[in-house]
């Protein structure tokens, strides 16, 4: 007799105990999957906001600050609608875009929240424009076989969240005082580069933002998770844990302790200075995408470098900043060798594509692990510049509104000043 046939009648008896479980899980997967898609593509309808700006702007980029604020929405629904209709928590996507040189500042929301997003921006900004927009993406072809080449990538932090990247507060734009031709801002790379690029090229930085949720696996628990803010508090506690206890011997010949004074150096303590205020700060999950493509007579490679470079002003070697977390660019030899690099490379520039097209980074059909950055580093890489910036693929306003005379006949409103 085989050991088959001695375990087979215990196996009779075991597998429905195993199988059943696992077919639970797959079909409980598979259903929220579905669920979730369904409530993405086809639940409340999602708006694209242009954001068009006036010839100068005389704030810094604490005003955006005070609009990420409305960003903070956490609520998903009820276990019940999460169940049954999919529903989650809402994300938004910051955009800024270069179709053929002309740069462009875009907001995509679900509807439900234009009023808001649209009240808390002309709160800060009197003079802008919000208006909606056709989505642009349907432009943009990443196939080698319609003649485009085509390039993607994604960012992540280098540091752990709570590390802070190079902010507006440290360039002193926080500074009211100082004159508009004295600023230095980090958006200045990003908006010169969208504004270079010429006919038939497509560029876009795709910022996509969500309200902080506790990720931080707890050690010693299977399911507790901590928040952001709390890896910050350890952190810190790390750091400042830098302090000795020596013991000496008194006249007495008593043994005396004595506790020793912080040993942190001038550098650790400007991190420990940063770490908290870094998480004093309203914090949102966040993901960074950027794409370049054009007609391949018209793809230039040194934009494709230029592009992966935009976001180097944000780093310092003791704190944070960006690094690739994903691109279409790939030159592993052995894969060469083994006839893959082609076949990734199409399928990573498909995907690259349709998950910058759909928006998709928190949820499917495309999901990542997202980083945090708080209000002050969202309102850092992305904010509305200053005069100061004169790209000629930056549009502005060339005239602001004004409130129209009591006596003015109906339907002349908003003469120009």
């Amino acid at each position: 007799m085989s050991v088959l046939d001695i375990l087979l009648p215990y196996l009779v008896y075991v597998l429905p105990f195993i199988l059943v479980p696992v077919i639970c899980v797959v079909l409980w997967i598979v259903w929220k999957r579905f669920v979730q898609m369904k409530n993405i593509f086809h639940g409340k309808p999602w708006v694209l906001l242009e954001v068009i700006l006036p010839k100068e702007i005389f704030k810094s980029p604490q005003s955006m600050e005070i609009i990420f604020g409305a960003f903070a929405q956490g609520y998903s629904g009820t276990w019940w609608t999460r169940l049954v209709e999919g529903s989650l928590r809402t994300w938004f996507t910051l955009e800024m875009v270069s179709i053929e040189g002309r740069m462009h500042f875009y907001i995509r929301t679900l509807k439900l929240f234009k009023h808001l997003i649209e009240s808390q921006i002309y709160a800060q900004y009197g003079d802008i424009e919000v208006r909606e927009a056709e989505d642009y993406v349907h432009l943009i072809k990443s196939s080698e076989s319609e003649g485009w080449s085509f390039y993607g990538a994604q960012l992540k932090l280098a540091m752990p969240d709570p590390y802070p990247i190079k902010t507006y507060v440290d360039y002193g734009l926080d500074n009211m005082s100082l004159k508009e031709e004295m600023k230095t801002d980090p958006l200045t790379p990003t908006i010169e580069y969208l504004g270079s690029l010429g006919a038939g090229e497509y560029a876009g930085i795709q910022i996509l933002v969500q309200a902080a949720k506790d990720r931080v696996p707890v050690p010693g628990f299977w399911k507790k998770k901590k928040g952001w803010k709390d890896e910050g508090a350890d952190l810190v506690k790390k750091l400042m844990d830098k302090k000795g206890e020596t013991t000496k011997k008194d006249k007495d010949g008593a043994i005396k302790i004595e506790l020793g004074q912080l040993k942190l150096s001038p550098g650790e303590q400007d991190v420990v200075k940063a770490i908290e205020r870094s998480i004093s700060k309203i914090g949102f999950d966040c993901g960074i995408r950027m794409i370049y493509a054009a007609p391949k007579d018209k793809y230039q490679l040194s934009h494709q470098l230029s592009l992966i470079n935009l976001f180097a002003q944000y780093a310092t070697l003791n704190l944070n900043g960006f690094k690739s977390d994903l691109s279409t660019s790939d030159d592993a030899v052995i894969q060469g060798w083994l006839g893959i690099t082609k076949k990734k490379m199409r399928w990573l520039k498909y995907m690259m594509l349709d998950a910058y097209r759909t928006r998709s980074y928190f949820y499917p059909p495309y999901k990542f692990k997202p980083f945090v950055l708080n209000t002050e580093e969202l309102a850092t890489i992305f904010h509305f510049p200053g005069g100061v910036i004169t790209s000629g693929g930056l549009p502005r306003i060339e005239s602001k509104k004004s409130e129209a005379p009591a006596n003015l006949p109906t339907g002349q409103v908003g003469l120009p000043v």
